[in-house]
């Protein structure tokens, strides 16, 4: 930057007068440069400062909820394989387990469910206003279902007979935020996950003499999947002094039923479904939760 000193035409008054003008003029800028570097230059750059969060393993005050439930009638059995867990130290978790159903006398119909799954609550902090929290897990699973509707026999055409078979195996997972400080609902991610399933049955049936064969899915279906799960909340009206949890849930479920109904009898039908979201490297794992 350069000074221009003024300059008068006065006669008399020339070289003083052009001296004075530019001493001032450099005292003037002196007194601004000098205020300048008086500012601290926290307040010069603050508003540009983007308050952000990021949240990995251990999670400090994290806990986890594991559940299971389980039912088997007739000649069925259900398994789990793995207890369901979540770890806060390493954000680790997982579970699985099987289902199967088969025909026999003297009994003629069974089924069998398992239910397994978690919730993590992940302590977060903020600032108030509004946030974007970005919640990212690896997903490693695998699952099958297997239909096998072998011979159905239905003894009258008269009234309704029916022999059935279902399977299933599935891993859903959700998230939501919750303010513990008063109870409240606070945010839902823009983008749920939708989950990953194998699912079929079949069934041959019989009424007023008019038989037919339906089916839906696979006699054999299966998945398996090594993929990530991003969801994003945007919160709004946060406050600093409340409490604030991530909770988020992961569940599978694996079912297998046979039955009969009516004059109907069945012979050597099946069905079976497995979930492995759990064992021999497939898991849960939440590699981050970020906070901007």
């Amino acid at each position: 930057m350069s000074t221009k000193f003024a300059r008068s035409d006065r006669a008399g008054m020339g070289g003083r007068r052009t001296r004075w003008v530019g001493a001032a003029a450099m005292g003037t800028l002196g007194i601004a440069v000098l205020m300048v570097l008086m500012v601290p230059a926290s307040a010069a750059s603050a508003p540009s400062v983007l308050h952000t969060i990021q949240i990995t393993a251990p999670y400090t005050g994290a806990y986890a909820s594991p559940s299971t439930s389980s039912s088997a009638s007739g000649c069925a059995g259900t398994s789990v394989v793995t207890a369901p867990f979540w770890h806060a130290r390493t954000g680790a978790g997982g579970f699985s387990g099987t289902a199967r159903a088969s025909d026999c006398a003297p009994i003629l119909s069974g089924s069998a469910s398992t239910d397994v799954g978690f919730l993590s609550y992940v302590p977060i902090s903020v600032v108030s206003g509004h946030h974007t929290i970005v919640v990212k897990w690896s997903i490693r699973a695998s699952g099958a279902e297997s239909l096998h509707l072998g011979s159905c026999k239905i003894a009258s055409l008269t009234n309704y007979s029916e022999c059935y078979e279902d399977a299933t195996s599935e891993i859903t997972g959700s998230a939501y935020l919750v303010d513990q400080t008063n109870g409240s609902y606070v945010a839902y991610p823009t983008t749920p996950w939708a989950g990953i399933a194998a699912s079929g049955f079949y069934y041959d049936y019989c009424y007023a003499g008019n038989c037919s064969t339906y089916s839906y899915g696979n006699a054999s279906g299966s998945f398996s999947v090594h993929t990530s799960v991003v969801w994003t909340f945007n919160a709004h009206g946060l406050v600093a002094s409340h409490q604030y949890v991530l909770v988020q849930s992961f569940y599978g479920y694996v079912d297998a039923y046979s039955a009969v109904y009516g004059s109907a009898t069945l012979h050597n039908g099946h069905a079976t479904a497995w979930l492995n979201a759990g064992t021999f490297g497939n898991g849960l794992q939440l590699t981050s939760i970020t906070v901007h």
